[in-house]
């Protein structure tokens, strides 16, 4: 009940700030557009009663959002997920998969096959295929995702290995359940190997803070400047530990 109770506070909230963007910027401003898909985020998985209400909602809005900023832009990559999440939960899973391809298609024409925001909406739409129970092409998709994500992105981070499992669910719904163990006990592997690397990261960073809390930049140097590294290639530029690894590494600059 407290969970209910805070997310129809927020949801609250999140109109509030609607109707003050509207009010401030224009109902077919950036920032506007933006706040409703927020919105619409909150909606998700509140019940039948807000779904098709929302669904539209966030139909009117996705259009709005993509014919001002273009297709693969990043406000308008979100508003097409929750979308997407909105169609799956009112049923709509024939919808849901044609926008998820129609994201995918985009990205491919306007970044590449290979860049690692394509590859996670092929992985999204073989996923939205999987929802929709297109188990055979779901697979196909999946594979064909997963061997590019392998092949591009390096490391495992949390985001490839949930979207492994994707892989996984599919290799059961197609019956191959041998191969599906195989893949399991390998998934489980890498995602104890990846728990057991932020760890060790996170370990690293608090000791180099401390060294230099204590003046010891010089031997808190050389660790933040490898921690920035792999941070960056594990998580990405903007992650919040990479973040904080770069801001210690320029305060041991500094002094």
């Amino acid at each position: 009940l407290g969970y209910a109770r805070d997310r129809a506070q927020q949801r609250q909230a999140q109109e509030r700030i609607v109707a003050l963007a509207r009010e401030n910027f224009g109902p077919g401003h950036q920032e506007t557009l933006a706040q409703i898909t927020t919105l619409a985020n909150f909606l998700l998985g509140s019940g039948q009663d807000y779904v098709p209400a929302a669904v539209r909602m966030q139909e009117k809005n996705y259009v709005a959002q993509r014919s001002l900023l273009g297709p693969v832009h990043g406000d308008v990559l979100r508003s097409s997920a929750t979308l997407q999440g909105l169609l799956e939960d009112n049923g709509e899973l024939s919808r849901m998969r044609e926008l998820a391809r129609e994201s995918y298609e985009a990205l491919v024409a306007g970044r590449g096959a290979r860049h690692p925001r394509t590859l996670r909406a092929l992985n999204d739409y073989g996923g939205a295929l999987l929802a929709a129970g297109e188990y055979d092409e779901a697979l196909r998709v999946l594979r064909e995702a997963d061997a590019l994500i392998d092949e591009v992105v390096q490391g495992a981070t949390q985001d490839t290995l949930n979207r492994k499992r994707r892989l996984h669910a599919a290799l059961q719904a197609t019956g191959r359940y041998a191969e599906a163990l195989r893949f399991g006990e390998d998934l489980a592997l890498r995602s104890a190997r990846s728990q057991l690397s932020q760890v060790h990261t996170a370990t690293l960073l608090r000791l180099a803070t401390m060294q230099i809390e204590l003046g010891q930049c010089e031997q808190a140097a050389p660790v933040l400047d490898k921690l920035v590294e792999e941070l960056t290639l594990r998580d990405g530029p903007s992650d919040t530990k990479t973040l904080e690894a770069r801001r210690a590494s320029a305060q041991c600059s500094a002094e």
